[in-house]
């Protein structure tokens, strides 16, 4: 999540940056497509992390709530 949110800060704003520079707007539509993109990208990978930490079953692992057997306990 902190890379893709870093990424898309840079990518908007080195797009704003030179929307300012060399006022013209095709720069525009790129940086919206990209950060639709990057947006897009990081709601699929939410979900896949979502539905996969839909099968864990946290209080009966292992060692989370019970210690292993055989280690001690510091």
């Amino acid at each position: 999540m902190a890379y893709f949110s870093i990424t898309s800060a840079v990518f908007f704003i080195y797009h704003q940056g030179a929307f300012l520079y060399y006022d013209a707007t095709p720069t525009l539509g790129f940086m919206i497509a990209g950060l639709t993109a990057m947006l897009i990208t990081l709601l699929y990978l939410f979900i896949i992390w979502h539905q996969s930490e839909k099968h864990i079953d946290r209080p009966t692992v292992e060692g989370y709530i019970r210690s292993i057997p055989g280690r001690k306990n510091s």
